[in-house]
């Protein structure tokens, strides 16, 4: 298996932020109804301060899979949590390439022959072309298409 994205950091990050923006958002639900907004208002503003910020920082930074392990006949990505997995026919692979995200990082963009895409967590440079050229050489063979 090639780690793409460090799970432990992620999870870091998720309960990090998810307890700093869960506690602004309890403080703000405290607020609001001392000073009389009505309490489905209130939980309301609490809510949304508290899971909006976290879904942002999720959809840029930590979306993705995590773990990829290469077969001659099945691509298998694994995402942050253990359990959750996604197996794709190697057959169906049409491209695998790393691509730079932001600041320094990148991904292993994974293209299906539905035009369904995949994208790993963020990584750095070289495991991210690691792993795209392993893709390609037992996937898709070495011009990276089919």
């Amino acid at each position: 298996m090639i780690v793409v994205g460090s799970r432990s950091g992620a999870l870091f990050a998720l309960l990090f932020f998810g307890s700093l923006f869960g506690m602004l958002g309890w403080t703000l639900v405290r607020e609001a109804l001392r000073r009389g907004v009505s309490p489905a208002g209130a939980r309301l503003l609490g809510v949304l301060s508290s899971v909006l910020p976290v879904l942002l920082i999720w959809f840029t930074s930590l979306s993705g899979f995590y773990g990829l392990t290469v077969s001659r006949d099945r691509v298998t990505l694994s995402y942050l949590a253990p359990f959750l997995t996604k197996t794709l026919p190697s057959s169906q692979v049409r491209q695998a390439e790393a691509l730079t995200a932001f600041k320094l990082r990148w991904r292993v963009h994974l293209v299906l022959a539905s035009g369904e895409e995949h994208e790993s967590a963020l990584t750095d440079r070289e495991t991210a072309e690691l792993a795209a050229r392993l893709i390609r050489a037992r996937v898709t063979g070495p011009a990276g298409k089919r």
